[in-house]
């Protein structure tokens, strides 16, 4: 299955992956590594943690279809 991604010249667009959605908001060390990149101190945004159990559940494919991630490419953090 191809990556579910959209880069522009400063941001990358992706999917939050089930193991970062589980780890947080408390464990954001482990989320950062699902990620790939660090997080801002304010994220995930308060509207967000009420998605992040469902995107917890999601089989490999599907999480394409619910939260992205938007990340700054010049800092690689998700803002």
């Amino acid at each position: 299955m191809q990556e579910a991604r959209v880069l522009t010249t400063r941001l990358d667009l992706r999917p939050i992956p089930p193991a970062a959605a589980a780890a947080l908001p408390d464990d954001r060390p482990t989320a950062e590594r699902a990620l790939g990149c660090s997080m801002a101190p304010t994220w995930p945004h308060t509207e967000l943690l009420g998605i992040l159990p469902v995107q917890a559940r999601m089989r490999e494919g599907e999480e394409r279809h619910t939260a992205w991630a938007i990340i700054d490419r010049e800092t690689a953090m998700v803002i």
